[in-house]
């Protein structure tokens, strides 16, 4: 049953908390190519160049209300996008450092929160020979054709505990720290166990990682999926039109499936 449901998701999105919302749209748009497809609240939503579905979230809780991890050690480690050759050659140039490899190439960057974000073309592989790029000017109304979330890497303070939770929800077996997910674009999540002092627990004004969103298809039994957290003791929640239902993982960081 979940295996079915998994199998017709796809990751929609990830929301990372922030404290300043001018910078880190600076960052996330024009430095990266990110299109900004709405801005309204405290959140702002990123699409591509030519769609308006929103693929990364940031959520502004500023310095006066958020603030960072008390020994800077966050939950989220890296996030890895997905990107055409002719992307990654305009976007290559602004970046910290690129890992060149027979499959692919790899380029970082840092953002104004510290959150190390890769974008890769071709196979990610992050052994190869590391390079410089070259400085150059670059348009900053440049935008991505389309990026694709792929993997993420998450810090935890117990591995064992983060793994046995995670196989419990998603009915799926980790390999060397590694969760593959059997959707129709493959998503890997890979835990690192680190020694982080708000690495457990939900705290609500830290800019770090919020939650995740995979999008199930229409004929997607939610309800049945909310009677097997029952029988494994996992607290959720599902909406009266079951359209929308959430769970949390070791580290208290929500998981939605929505419709």
């Amino acid at each position: 049953m979940i295996d079915s449901i998994l199998k017709n998701a796809k990751f929609k999105n990830l929301a990372l908390r922030i404290n300043h919302r001018a910078s880190n749209i600076a960052f996330y748009q024009d430095k990266l190519g990110f299109k900004k497809v709405l801005e309204e609240g405290a959140l702002t939503l990123f699409g591509t160049k030519d769609s308006k579905s929103e693929k990364f979230v940031l959520e502004e809780t500023p310095g006066f209300r958020g603030r960072k991890p008390i020994d800077n050690v966050k939950k989220v480690k890296t996030i890895y996008f997905q990107i055409s050759a002719e992307d990654f050659t305009v976007v290559s140039c602004r970046a910290e450092k690129i890992i060149l490899s027979e499959a692919g190439k790899v380029a970082y960057f840092t953002s104004p929160e510290e959150d190390v974000i890769a974008l890769f073309t071709g196979e990610l592989s992050e052994v190869g020979t590391e390079v410089i790029p070259e400085l150059k000017e670059f348009d900053t109304d440049f935008r991505l054709n389309d990026y694709t979330l792929v993997k993420l890497k998450l810090n935890v303070s117990n591995l064992e505990v983060a793994i046995q939770k995670y196989e419990q929800i998603f009915d799926l077996n980790f390999e060397q720290n590694r969760l593959i997910f059997p959707f129709e674009e493959p998503f890997i999540l890979e835990l690192i166990e680190a020694d982080g002092k708000e690495l457990e627990g939900f705290v609500e004004d830290l800019w770090d990682i919020e939650y995740f969103e995979l999008q199930v298809a229409e004929q997607s039994d939610l309800r049945a999926l909310a009677d097997y957290f029952e029988t494994q003791n996992l607290d959720y929640f599902i909406d009266d039109a079951q359209t929308i239902l959430t769970v949390k993982d070791a580290s208290e960081l929500e998981w939605f499936f929505t419709k």
